[in-house]
């Protein structure tokens, strides 16, 4: 790879469902003497062709559409306010769609004139996998006032023609209808699904947290009109329990899928705000686990967004959200005054340089880049010398479309978006500089 190269950048945001188990406590997540197998999370027509889900032409079949009911899961106390089992069966009809199903929704008298917050339809794969989510958006549920709809309807296009799937409903009430209950169903119509994970899927297997980051391994992102990546951070007490106590907090944060690179979010620099609102004492909390997923949506749907299913890290110790934003540090790059010494193989330890001028917040110069503390040094480099020229969070490099140890050919190197373009920026072999 040459560092002369310059790409043109393309610029490319939470409902976040924790579903797997506690692990043991330091383990990274990623299981690196065992071969993985890949996850796949593009939706695929029957012949392997990805569907990117910027169309949504559906193939069609003459078999007929077969529906049954599964069950119910009652679950955390909660009982369908005293909802029998056959009337929840009656809460979802399916019929025939061109897109490949249509969804009709009908709401027990009980829950008539109560407000419904959200509606999650899931996927269970053929390995009893829980895959593909999808959330309905409230205008189709609700009237103008948030109070449910005696009936609604939606079309959804991921399934094939003449083949069995499984879907679990979830439903969100004012007074928490919680628990979910099932459906099996054969379509008549459908363009495409993702495939069906494999059979040694371990979600902590796939996913780790490393200074600041929250990374995947050997997982496919989704291709369709619009994709994020939705991360969480879950601060607990007990590091068996992901469940925990009420204390446990969580956090979302929601990054367009070119914020950094397609399989890693940033999260070193997270406000203690939580999902209610509070601020939160991190130190207070002992252990930490995080999840992703990604987000999109598919064209002439755009009442749904779709989900990936979530993959949750293991257990970790709380070491580095236990200090405050300003003491944190991603690198083990050391800045004493202006000499800065450079150690480590991680994401954002080293130098990283190029050798053509760009121009950059309208200046023009040859950069060099390093990581320090949270914030990214940007430099000029004249005649052997390093000059700062701007200093930035992790975050606002990222944001405007920077990224970190990228690789080709062997080659490791970092990404800067210039005023135009983007430019690669290779890591150096220097293990010190002295900044002007």
């Amino acid at each position: 790879m040459k560092k002369t190269k310059l790409l043109a950048l393309s610029l490319c945001a939470i409902s976040l469902f924790f579903d797997s188990c506690a692990q043991n406590v330091g383990d990274d997540g990623i299981k690196s003497n065992t071969p993985l197998s890949k996850i796949d999370f593009r939706n695929k027509e029957k012949n392997g062709t990805v569907f990117s889900g910027r169309s949504a032409r559906a193939a069609g079949d003459d078999g007929a559409l077969t529906q049954s009911f599964v069950g119910v899961s009652r679950y955390n106390n909660y009982t369908f306010d005293g909802l029998t089992d056959e009337e929840i069966s009656k809460i979802i009809k399916f019929e025939d769609s061109a897109a490949g199903l249509k969804v009709i929704f009908n709401t027990p008298e009980t829950y008539k004139g109560k407000e419904i917050y959200q509606l999650l339809m899931t996927l269970e794969d053929e390995s009893g996998a829980w895959s593909t989510q999808v959330s309905v958006a409230k205008s189709v549920m609700a009237d103008d006032s948030g109070k449910v709809k005696d009936s609604f309807e939606f079309e959804y296009p991921l399934v094939y023609p003449n083949v069995s799937h499984k879907f679990w409903f979830q439903v969100y009430f004012e007074n928490d209808l919680w628990g979910h209950w099932g459906y099996t169903v054969t379509p008549k119509h459908g363009k495409a699904r993702v495939d069906t994970l494999p059979s040694d899927y371990v979600d902590s297997n796939y996913i780790k947290f490393e200074n600041g980051l929250v990374m995947l391994n050997d997982v496919i992102p989704p291709e369709a009109l619009k994709v994020s990546k939705a991360i969480a951070l879950k601060l607990c007490n007990d590091p068996n329990d992901k469940w925990g106590g009420v204390q446990d907090k969580r956090f979302h944060v929601l990054k367009d899928l070119d914020y950094g690179q397609k399989q890693d979010g940033y999260i070193g620099d997270i406000s203690n705000i939580d999902d209610n609102g509070d601020t939160i004492d991190m130190s207070l909390y002992p252990y930490f686990f995080v999840s992703m997923q990604y987000e999109y949506k598919i064209k002439n749907f755009d009442n749904l967004t779709f989900y990936s299913p979530t993959l949750s890290s293991n257990m970790y110790e709380n070491i580095f959200f236990k200090k405050s934003v300003e003491n944190r540090t991603v690198s083990k790059t050391i800045k004493e005054n202006n000499n800065v010494t450079f150690g480590g193989n991680g994401y954002f330890d080293g130098l990283y340089e190029g050798d053509i001028a760009v121009t950059y917040g309208g200046d023009t110069f040859v950069p060099a880049v390093f990581v320090y503390g949270l914030d990214v040094y940007i430099l000029e480099v004249k005649n052997g010398e390093y000059t700062l020229k701007f200093k930035k969070t992790i975050s606002e490099y990222l944001e405007e479309g920077g990224s970190f140890a990228n690789v080709e050919d062997n080659v490791v190197f970092t990404k800067l978006k210039t005023d135009s373009s983007e430019a690669n920026l290779d890591k150096s072999s220097k293990t010190e500089i002295t900044l002007k």
